[in-house]
């Protein structure tokens, strides 16, 4: 995937649109006025964040979320 930063803070790779912000320790970014994300901390090349959402809303790490499709698509296959 490649991303350009672009003055609106967008990045296009071709098929996604990014927002990009920036934001610092105890800043944060609502997204669906539901969903919260905070900056807890920031310690050399690492970010902390928190996520305050509903129960309701499933919050993984990608990895984590990658491996949950994978063993689904492996579930569906295997019910055939």
């Amino acid at each position: 995937m490649e991303l350009h930063e672009a003055d609106s803070g967008f990045t296009f790779d071709g098929f996604n649109i990014m927002l990009v912000l920036s934001r610092k320790k105890n800043e944060s970014i609502v997204v669906n006025n539901d969903i919260t994300i905070v900056v807890v901390e920031i310690r050399g090349d690492k970010v902390r964040l928190g996520v305050e959402a509903p129960r309701e809303v499933p919050v993984h790490r990608r990895e984590v979320y990658d491996a949950i499709q994978r063993s689904q698509r492996t579930d569906e296959i295997e019910d055939k």
